[in-house]
C-alpha cells in the first residue's frame, strides 16, 4: 500500500508530452485514447510498455481513461541472455558505442572488442514532445513550414532536405529516419544538428549528433542548452559520466544478480548443493501430466488449455510475490529464494493430484468459468447413462430384474463411474434403479411400478381404436381380475390401455405424487447425503444391506466411541429406530412413515449418546423443534456448495 501511495504522489507531479504522451491506439480498431509511455533516449512510444506499481493505473485515473489491469512477467528472457546465445557471433555496426565505461561493461558480459569507424549525422531535437510542440509554436511566425516528428506511427516522409527547412523532433529522428541532403544544401554545408538537452549517455550524445557527415555528407552540430547553474557544457558532461557510471556500477552490483535469479527460476539450474527445476520444466511436466490423464479426456483438450492458463497466472503471482525478496537477493542469498520456489512447485503438484474438478484453478473469476467444462461433463455423463439403460432394457425384457439391478446399482456404477460421474449421479440413478427393483418385486405392494413393468414386457401399445368392446366385458391381464370399467372406476379417466401383438390387453393405473415421494424417500440416506451428515456431525456412519427389512448401522467417532442402531419396518407403515448400548435395545419411536425421517432423528441421538451422554438426555435434542430441519439445511447446501467446486 505504501508503494501505491508513492506512486500516486509520483503522478501527481507527471506532465503529459514528457515521459508519456495521451494518444490514440492506431493498432486498435476503436482507435481508443490511452496513456502511451514515451521512451525520451529514442523518443519512440512504448506501446507495449506499462509502468508498475499502480503508476499507469494513476494515469489513467488523472486522464479519465479506462483503466486496464497491472501486468504481471510471467515467461520472459532478458536481453542479455538472449545476446548471449549467440557467444561468439556477435558482430554489428553502431554510430554511438557509449561511454569508456559502458564499453567495459559489455565486454565483460559478452567479450566483445570494439573499434571505431566514421560517423553519420542529421538534426535538430529536443528532450521530448512538450518541447517539440512549445518550440514549434514559438517558430511558427518566423518558421511557418516548419516540420515537427514526434511519434513512430506518423506517416512521416521528406524526399530530400534542402536549404531553409526546419525539422524539430525528438530522439526519434536521429534513429531509424533515413534523411537525404539535396545537392545544394551540402554545397552549403550540409546539416547543421542542434541538440537542445544533455542525453543521458554518450551512446544517446553520439547517436544525436551522428546524424552529422552521414554517407559522407557534409554537417555541423552544437549544443544549445538553458542550465540554470550557469555551469560549462563539459562540467555537465562530467556530472552526466559521473552518474552513467554509479549507475552501470549499480547495476553490476544489484541489478546483474536479480537478472540472474530470474532467469534461474525460469529456466532452473543445478549445482551440487542447490537445484531448481524451473518454471518451464515445471510446465512442461505439468502440461504432461494431464494429456496423459485418461479421466480428463471427457472435460475435452480445452480445459487442459484451462488448467495450463491457470498455472501461468499463479507463477505470474507468485514471481510478483517474490519481487521483494528479489530485490533483497544480495542480503538474503540466492538459496531462501530457491527453497520459496520448491515449495511453490510442490504447492502445485499437491493441488494437481487433488481430486476435485478445480485443481489449478484458484481465482474466482476463472472458478466461475469451469461452469463451461462442467456442462460439457454432464453431456458425456448422459452418454453413459443412456449406453448403461440400453443395456439394462435387453435385461428387464430378458426378466434378470432384482439380481442384475441390484448388480450394476451397488457394484458396476459405484465403482466402475464413481470417478467420472459423481456421487450425486450415482445416488441419482441408483433411487431409479431402487424404483424398479421396487415394481419388479412380487413381494411388493406398489403394483402401479408393476403395471409399468408388465407393459414393458410384452412389448404392449397404446391403442385405444381396438378398445370399442363394452368395459363391463373388458379384463386386462394385469387387472387383478377386475373389469376396464372397474378400473375406471377407481382410477378415474387416467387409466391407460395398451395392446401387445396378440391382442392382449393392458392397463396402467395412474401414480399419485404422494405414493411417488414414498418411495424415493423408502431409503435411510443416499451416499452424497450420508457422506454430508458424517462431517457436519464429526462422525461416520457404516450402513450394511437391509435384511428382511431391517438394516443395522454403526455410529463411530475419532475418539473410538461407537454406536448401533437399526432401522425396522414391522409392516404397519411407520418406520421403527433400535439403540443398541452395553447389549440392551432401546426402542426409539419417532412415528415416522419414511426411512429417511428416522434415519436422521436416530443419527442425531446416537451422535450425542457417543458424546458420553444417557438416552434420556440425548433425547432433549428434540427439545430444538428445528433440529432436524436444520440439520437437512446444512445438508443440503454442503450438497449445493461441492456441486459448484
Amino acid at each position: 500500500m505504501s508503494i501505491w501511495i508513492q506512486s500516486a504522489f509520483h503522478v501527481r507531479d507527471m506532465t503529459p508530452n514528457d515521459t508519456y504522451i495521451v494518444s490514440r491506439d492506431k493498432l486498435s480498431p476503436k482507435s481508443d485514447v490511452q496513456i502511451t509511455v514515451m521512451d525520451k533516449d529514442t523518443g519512440i512510444e512504448q506501446a507495449s510498455t506499462r509502468w508498475s506499481n499502480g503508476v499507469h493505473q494513476f494515469l489513467q485515473l488523472k486522464h479519465m481513461r479506462r483503466i486496464t489491469p497491472e501486468s504481471l512477467k510471467a515467461v520472459f528472457i532478458s536481453n542479455m541472455s538472449f545476446f548471449k546465445r549467440c557467444r561468439n557471433h556477435i558482430i554489428g555496426l553502431t554510430g554511438s558505442l557509449g561511454s569508456f565505461d559502458e564499453q567495459l561493461l559489455l565486454d565483460k558480459v559478452y567479450q566483445l572488442r570494439f573499434f571505431e569507424l566514421p560517423r553519420s549525422a542529421v538534426l535538430i531535437i529536443c528532450e521530448n514532445v512538450k518541447n517539440v510542440l512549445i518550440l514549434k509554436e514559438y517558430l511558427a511566425n518566423t518558421y511557418p513550414n516548419a516540420k515537427d516528428y514526434k511519434s513512430a506511427y506518423e506517416d512521416f516522409h521528406i524526399d530530400q532536405l534542402h536549404p531553409g527547412d526546419t525539422l524539430i523532433s525528438t530522439n526519434l529522428a536521429d534513429r531509424d529516419t533515413d534523411l537525404e541532403t539535396s545537392k545544394k544544401l551540402e554545397e552549403k554545408g550540409g546539416l547543421h544538428v542542434i541538440t537542445t538537452y544533455l542525453p543521458t549517455n554518450i551512446r544517446i550524445e553520439m547517436q544525436a549528433f551522428g546524424r552529422i557527415a552521414r554517407k559522407g555528407n557534409h554537417g555541423t552540430g552544437e549544443y544549445i542548452i538553458q542550465n540554470q547553474y550557469d555551469l560549462s557544457i563539459e562540467t555537465l558532461k562530467q556530472l552526466r559520466n559521473h552518474q552513467e557510471k554509479q549507475r552501470l556500477d549499480s547495476f553490476l552490483m544489484n541489478d546483474l544478480s536479480k537478472v540472474n535469479i530470474e532467469e534461474d527460476l525460469l529456466q532452473g539450474f543445478h549445482h551440487e548443493n542447490l537445484s531448481c527445476l524451473g518454471f518451464i520444466k515445471l510446465y512442461q511436466k505439468i502440461e504432461k501430466q494431464l494429456s496423459d490423464d485418461l479421466n480428463l479426456v471427457y472435460y475435452g483438450y480445452q480445459y487442459i488449455r484451462f488448467l495450463l492458463n491457470s498455472l501461468k497466472n499463479r507463477w505470474a503471482f507468485w514471481l510478483d510475490s517474490m519481487s521483494e525478496s528479489i530485490n533483497m537477493i544480495n542480503m538474503i542469498g540466492k538459496k531462501k529464494i530457491i527453497e520459496k520456489f520448491n515449495e511453490f512447485q510442490l504447492t502445485i503438484e499437491n493441488d494437481l493430484k487433488a481430486n476435485h474438478f478445480r485443481k489449478l484453478v484458484l481465482e474466482p473469476n476463472q472458478t466461475y468459468q469451469l461452469t463451461n467444462f462442467e456442462n460439457f461433463r454432464k453431456d458425456k455423463i448422459d452418454q453413459i447413462i443412456n449406453f448403461i439403460c440400453e443395456n439394462l432394457l435387453e435385461k428387464l425384457k430378458n426378466r434378470i430384474l432384482a439380481p442384475a439391478l441390484k448388480h450394476v446399482a451397488n457394484h458396476f456404477v459405484s465403482r466402475g463411474v464413481e470417478h467420472f460421474l459423481g456421487a450425486d449421479r450415482i445416488e441419482q440413478i441408483s433411487n431409479t434403479f431402487e424404483l424398479i427393483h421396487a415394481a419388479a418385486n412380487p413381494l411388493t405392494k406398489k403394483t402401479q411400478y408393476a403395471d409399468a413393468l408388465t407393459i414393458f414386457l410384452a412389448d404392449a401399445l397404446i391403442d385405444m381404436k381396438q378398445i370399442y368392446m363394452d368395459p363391463k366385458n373388458v379384463y386386462p391381464e394385469n387387472g387383478d381380475g377386475r373389469s376396464l370399467q372397474q378400473m375406471y372406476h377407481l382410477y378415474g379417466d387416467k387409466v391407460k390401455t395398451y395392446v401387445d401383438k396378440n391382442g392382449k390387453i393392458y392397463v396402467r393405473r395412474p401414480i399419485s405424487r404422494e405414493y411417488y415421494r414414498s418411495i424415493r424417500g423408502d431409503k435411510a440416506a443416499g451416499p452424497h447425503e450420508q457422506q454430508k451428515i458424517d462431517a457436519i456431525l464429526g462422525c461416520v456412519v457404516t450402513k450394511n444391506e437391509s435384511i428382511n427389512n431391517e438394516q443395522i448401522c454403526t455410529l463411530s467417532r475419532p475418539n473410538g466411541s461407537a454406536i448401533t442402531f437399526l432401522i425396522r419396518d414391522n409392516g404397519d407403515g411407520i418406520k421403527h429406530a433400535e439403540l443398541l448400548i452395553d447389549g440392551e435395545s432401546i426402542t426409539m419411536d419417532n412415528k415416522s412413515q419414511n426411512k429417511n425421517d428416522c434415519y436422521y432423528n436416530v443419527v442425531l441421538v446416537a451422535n450425542e449418546i457417543s458424546q458420553g451422554k444417557s438416552f434420556e438426555d440425548a433425547m432433549k435434542i428434540f427439545d430444538n423443534e428445528s433440529v432436524v430441519k436444520n440439520l437437512r439445511e446444512n445438508v443440503s447446501l454442503a450438497i449445493k456448495m461441492m456441486k459448484h467446486c
